[in-house]
């Protein structure tokens, strides 16, 4: 829905550093000032499995597609 209404001109997108929040809107570090209903924080996180070891623990974690199904966040006792 926000893609549709992206090319739509219907809602906007800004990237920068937030300064602070004010009653209307935000400020950016760089002076800017935004007037916004709602902010949406997209920080750009990626899942790395990295500190697993990549022959022994891996091949064991069944990570998907698009990424690692953990219950509760905890990693499985039989690794």
């Amino acid at each position: 829905e926000f893609r549709d209404m992206l090319r739509a001109n219907k809602a906007g997108y800004q990237v920068g550093e937030i300064d602070r929040f004010e009653k209307d809107g935000l400020v950016l570090r760089d002076g800017s000032r935004l007037q916004a209903d709602l902010v949406v924080y997209a920080t750009g996180f990626a899942k790395s499995y990295d500190m697993f070891d990549a022959s022994v623990v891996q091949p064991f974690l069944e990570e998907q597609k698009d990424g690692l199904y953990l219950y509760r966040n905890m990693i499985p006792p039989r690794l």
